[in-house]
């Protein structure tokens, strides 16, 4: 069996044709928005409470942009925006999360804020 290398440099280049090709198909991007369209609004610094620690007295929020150290944020449940609580900010943070001390009210895992 005496093969020359060329038959390896055609596999190698079929290869890598074949991965440029699937990398061409990956996701499109939006169609434009019609004519007239409202652009739906987006906000942020939104947030969820995650965890609660009644005991020692603070939540966990995710956040999607973190609130700074100190800002206090009102807590809502339901889309009505009833009030829950209010909340203060700590220095504890790690990725998205941080860790916020319960100022009055009494909230609950999937309570939801908007940032300022």
């Amino acid at each position: 069996m005496n093969r020359s290398p060329a038959w390896i440099l055609r596999l190698a280049v079929i290869a890598v044709g074949g991965l440029l090709l699937a990398g061409c198909t990956g996701p499109r991007a939006a169609a434009p928005l019609p004519a007239g369209a409202a652009e739906p609004v987006a906000h942020d610094r939104y947030g969820r409470v995650v965890r609660v620690n009644d005991p020692g007295g603070y939540v966990v929020l995710e956040c999607t942009f973190l609130p700074s150290v100190g800002e206090e944020i009102t807590v809502f449940r339901d889309r009505e925006r009833r009030i829950r609580s209010r909340v203060r900010v700590g220095s504890i943070a790690s990725g998205h999360w941080v860790v916020a001390d319960i100022l009055d009210g009494y909230p609950m895992p999937g309570d939801w804020f908007i940032g300022r």
